[in-house]
């Protein structure tokens, strides 16, 4: 994969991007996975389930490998590819981390064939915080239930 393609992508969602903090490393790995899997716009990187729902090992590395400040955003040159990836920033804007998380979760969960309710209980198990956030688990859910199908 080219870390420049990320960047700049990840360059029209964010400012002043950094791979510094850990919100960011968490914000990028959920950006890629729903960018890839709701939306099919597949810059080739492959998930695996992690401690914080999907991860991919290269993403990081190649994040690591490139310094976001120096990467002009990027726009897509398939037209329909670029439509999709508008779509996508109007979908992501204003969500914080936990619902990236949430979301990819729940779209990772569901690929590899978990129920609705099995998703939901390993979701809010699977970190402290989430324990009190049913409620909200259920809400996202229900909001991407239709892209799951």
């Amino acid at each position: 994969m080219n870390p420049n393609v990320v960047a700049g992508l990840v360059n029209r969602a964010y400012n002043n991007f950094d791979m510094f903090s850990f919100e960011n490393r968490l914000k990028i790995q959920k950006f890629t996975y729903i960018m890839q899997s709701f939306f099919g716009l597949n810059i080739g990187y492959e998930f695996n389930w992690y401690h914080y729902g999907p991860y991919c090992m290269e993403l990081t590395r190649d994040a690591f490998n490139v310094n976001f400040s120096e990467i002009p955003p990027l726009k897509f040159s398939d037209e329909g590819s670029e439509r999709k990836f508008i779509e996508f920033l109007k979908v992501i804007k204003g969500k914080d981390n936990d619902w990236l998380e949430i979301v990819a979760s729940i779209h990772f969960l569901k690929k590899i064939g978990q129920s609705k309710e099995e998703i939901i209980e390993n979701i809010k198990n699977k970190r402290e915080y989430l324990i009190d956030k049913e409620e909200e688990i259920r809400e996202i859910y229900k909001q991407i239930e239709v892209d799951l199908e």
